[in-house]
C-alpha cells in the first residue's frame, strides 16, 4: 500500500533513528538538590519499565517508540503509545475535566497556526517520568508542540517542561 502524508497529525510515527537516545540521565540539565541526587544514583536495574510500570509524559512521548495519532471524532485527537497500556485523549479548545492526578496528568489542547499544542498539568509523581533516571512530581508542568514537516511525513514534538522538585530551570527538548 502506498503510504500517504499526514495533513491533521493522524498516523503512526517512528522516532528518528539518527536523534538517538540516551538511557542514562542527561548532564545537560541542571538539577534541583533532589533531583542531582536521584542522577548521582542512577542504576539502571532500578527503571520501572523492568517492574512493568509505564512512564507518564514527557518519558513515554520521548521513548523511542511508535506512537499512533487517530483523530475518531471531529475535534479530538487520540495519543496510543506502542508497548504500553497508555491512551491520551485531547478536545481541541475545550476545558478539560479535571478528575483525579494521574501519570499522564489532564491536558487541554489548541491549535496555534498549523502546531497543536498540548498543557498538561495535575499530575502524580511518577518515577523516571521525566526522563531516564529523572522523575517528576506532582507539580509538574508540560507543554508539547506537534507540527508536521512539509511534505507530512516527518511529526516534530518540541516539549517544555517545568518541575520545580527536580530541575532549576525549565527544559526545552526538541
Amino acid at each position: 500500500p502506498k503510504v500517504e502524508p499526514s495533513t491533521d497529525f493522524t498516523g503512526m510515527w517512528m522516532r528518528d533513528s539518527r536523534v538517538g537516545f540516551s538511557y542514562a540521565p542527561l548532564d545537560s540539565w541542571n538539577y534541583t538538590p533532589v533531583g542531582q541526587a536521584l542522577v548521582d544514583q542512577f542504576d539502571e536495574s532500578q527503571n520501572p519499565q523492568l517492574d512493568c510500570e509505564n512512564p507518564g509524559p514527557p518519558k513515554s512521548t520521548l521513548l523511542p517508540y511508535p506512537l499512533r495519532i487517530t483523530s475518531p471524532e471531529p475535534g479530538m485527537i487520540v495519543l496510543d503509545y506502542d508497548m504500553r497500556d497508555q491512551r491520551r485523549v485531547f478536545r481541541l479548545d475545550a476545558e478539560p475535566e479535571t478528575g483525579m492526578p494521574s501519570k499522564t496528568g489532564t491536558s487541554r489542547a489548541w491549535m496555534e497556526g498549523d502546531e497543536l499544542v498540548v498543557e498538561t498539568t495535575n499530575f502524580i509523581a511518577d518515577r523516571w517520568g521525566s526522563y531516564t533516571g529523572v522523575d517528576s512530581s506532582s507539580q509538574n508542568r508540560l507543554t508539547e508542540r506537534f507540527s508536521l514537516s512539509y511534505d507530512g511525513f516527518k511529526l516534530r514534538i518540541q516539549i517544555t517542561l517545568i518541575d520545580p522538585v527536580y530541575l532549576l530551570d525549565r527544559i526545552e527538548s526538541d
